[in-house]
């Protein structure tokens, strides 16, 4: 069973304990912030709330400015409305790099069950670091990951000052692994999930998951993660990404 719009009441007071939370002295709404990068200064009404990803609750109904901001990135400006209808709003604000600031790479970091034995990016072969991870120059790369089950190939958007995580599931018949996924509530308490119409919120073991239905990018405590297959709803249940259960640390809650 996924939590239901009529819980968020009750989830908005325990959401995200690991990110900054800001109270406000009626009630009405919340709004869940994250910016890429993270860690914006965010200012609500004027008021600043703390660093993205960032939980403002009990605000009041009507119109609120979001203003983001971090130094070298150009600050950015938001209006969101809080209904009734819709007490929980998710806002996703990406900033622009400033001009004349620094030029700054992002990172790739792979994860694979397996040794890698080789990686190209753009066709061109490179070496990951003992963590897996590669300093890239920002904008689309088309990455290549050879182990000894095969071959997995997929575009990925590298970021500036972002760290974007891929995690290469490849099928023992040496093909791209096109299924990996498993029901949130084998892995999950109900009370860590929600779902608002294709926003995703996920909140376990100390770590926040933000995602939407259909979208293969996720965020995981604000940083972007690019799984082999996306979320779906299948027979009215929430399916996820076999190795996003890993990555958080959850453990199956019964046989499946």
């Amino acid at each position: 069973m996924i939590v239901l719009r009529a819980l968020l009441a009750g989830f908005v007071a325990a959401i995200f304990a690991t990110t900054s939370v800001a109270r406000a002295d009626t009630k009405g709404g919340a709004i869940y912030l994250t910016t890429l990068p993270s860690g914006a200064d965010t200012w609500v009404d004027g008021a600043y709330v703390g660093h993205t990803p960032v939980l403002v609750d009990a605000l009041g109904l009507g119109k609120h400015t979001i203003t983001a901001a971090k130094t070298g990135w150009e600050s950015r400006e938001l209006h969101v409305t809080v209904r009734d209808q819709d007490p929980m709003q998710f806002v996703d604000m990406q900033l622009d790099r400033d001009p004349s600031a620094a030029a700054l790479n992002g990172t790739l970091a792979l994860h694979a069950g397996l040794p890698i034995r080789s990686v190209t990016v753009d066709g061109t072969p490179v070496k990951l670091s003992s963590a897996g991870k590669l300093d890239m120059a920002p904008g689309q790369h088309m990455i290549a990951v050879e182990t000894q089950s095969g071959r997995f190939e997929r575009q990925v958007d590298i970021y500036p000052d972002t760290t974007t995580n891929v995690v290469v599931r490849i099928g023992s018949d040496n093909a791209n692994h096109a299924i990996v996924v498993a029901p949130a509530t084998n892995y999950l308490p109900v009370t860590d999930v929600t779902v608002d119409g294709k926003r995703i919120a996920i909140r376990h073991n100390g770590h926040t998951v933000s995602g939407m239905l259909g979208d293969a990018t996720m965020r995981i405590d604000g940083e972007p993660a690019t799984f082999d297959t996306p979320p779906a709803m299948i027979g009215g249940k929430l399916f996820l990404p076999l190795d996003l259960f890993v990555r958080i640390g959850a453990v199956p809650l019964r046989p499946h």
